[in-house]
C-alpha cells in the first residue's frame, strides 16, 4: 500500500499515519501508529487479495525459481544482527524512447492527460515522475531531515567518539 520508508518517516516526525497506508500491528489489526511496523507489524499489499496474489507470484519468481530465500525466510527488515538473505530479480525491458513508438507515446500521453484524483498538479503522474519532481525540489530547497534522525545520528557519532 505504501513504502515502509514513509511509515518510518512519520515515526521519525512523531506523527501517526493514515489508515489508508494499510499498516497493521503484530496481531494483524489496522493501526495508525508507525512504530508498529518495527514491532512485527507489516504494510498490507496493494490491491487486497489480488495484490497478495501478485506478491506471491513475485516471491516465487525472485526466489523460488532460483533456489534462493522466499520472503518467509528473510530476516526482519531493520534487524542488523544478521543478513536479511533477501532475493532479488531485475527484469529490464528497454523503452525505445519518445518519438520511436507512436502507439506507446499516444498511450502515455493519454495517461498524462487523465485528471488526478489526489489533486497533484491536476494530472496523473507516470512512474518516476513524482520522484523526478521531488529530486528537483530538493536540489533547489534542500533535503528535509527529521530532528529525531539528526539526534539519532548525533548520538551515534558521540558514542563512536568521532
Amino acid at each position: 500500500m505504501v513504502a515502509c520508508g514513509k511509515v518510518r518517516w512519520a515515526a521519525a516526525l512523531g506523527r501517526s499515519v493514515p489508515l489508508a497506508y494499510g499498516l497493521v500491528d503484530k496481531d494483524g489489526q489496522a493501526t495508525t501508529e508507525p512504530s508498529a511496523l518495527d514491532d512485527q507489524g507489516a504494510v498490507r499489499p496493494f490491491g487486497g487479495h489480488k495484490g497478495f496474489g501478485i506478491g506471491v507470484m513475485i516471491d516465487l519468481l525472485t526466489a523460488g525459481l532460483w533456489g534462493a530465500h522466499l520472503s518467509t525466510s528473510v530476516t526482519q527488515q531493520r534487524s542488523f544482527a544478521k543478513s536479511q538473505s533477501s532475493s532479488q530479480t531485475v527484469i529490464a525491458i528497454p523503452y525505445p524512447g519518445e518519438g520511436t513508438a507512436p502507439a506507446i507515446d499516444e498511450y502515455l500521453g493519454r495517461l498524462k492527460e487523465t485528471p488526478s484524483g489526489d489533486g497533484y498538479r491536476g494530472r496523473t503522474l507516470l512512474p518516476g515522475e513524482r520522484e523526478e519532481l521531488v529530486r528537483a525540489h530538493r536540489l533547489e530547497k534542500g533535503v528535509p531531515v527529521p530532528r529525531k534522525v539528526i539526534a539519532d545520528v548525533s548520538r551515534i557519532v558521540a558514542e563512536l567518539g568521532t
